[in-house]
């Protein structure tokens, strides 16, 4: 879209986008666990065995149990299907249960931005390979929000102050 553009005959609509790059004061790894097993209580305990070390290695690199939080995805039944030839048809398909499949999401707030790579590796020696995504974050948001408005009525200010300029050499 163009940046300025003629509304109507003395009017003139001006679009400013800013942008303002910030150094993150937090961050929020997450990732994700999958776990299978024969029944319930052993796909808990499966998925537990490789959760409990890895938590408690981020425990060892400083990060304190209050910025870890781990919620739970989903908890199914799997099933695998079973072909058998009916009286009437040559192909049905039986579903059979096979165990169950349990996901858990392990969220991780850091301030030290090399850290990933240390979570990353710890994650990686118990089998969790899955990285979501990181997330940024800036504190006091509203300060930064209110900095950009303030350049932005500035640089406003400027075109506008042209575009007077302009008005008066045509007169």
């Amino acid at each position: 879209p163009r940046s300025a553009t003629f509304v109507g005959d003395n009017v003139l609509e001006i679009n400013i986008n800013a942008l303002s790059n910030q150094k993150a004061s937090s961050y929020t790894a997450i990732f994700n666990i999958v776990q299978t097993g024969k029944t319930a209580d052993e796909t808990n305990s499966l998925l537990n065995a490789r959760l409990d070390p890895f938590l408690a290695e981020l425990k060892s690199m400083g990060i304190p149990a209050s910025d870890v939080y781990v919620d739970m995805v989903n908890f199914l039944p799997k099933y695998e299907y079973d072909v058998s030839k009916k009286l009437f048809s040559k192909k049905t398909y039986t579903e059979i249960p096979k165990g169950f499949e349990m996901q858990k999401n392990v969220h991780i707030r850091y301030t030290n931005p090399a850290l990933l790579d240390r979570i990353v590796t710890a994650a990686a020696r118990q089998e969790i390979y899955d990285i979501v995504k990181v997330d940024y974050f800036v504190d006091e948001p509203q300060k930064v929000y209110a900095q950009l408005r303030e350049t932005t009525f500035q640089y406003l200010k400027q075109i506008e102050n042209q575009y007077k300029t302009i008005e008066i050499g045509r007169a």
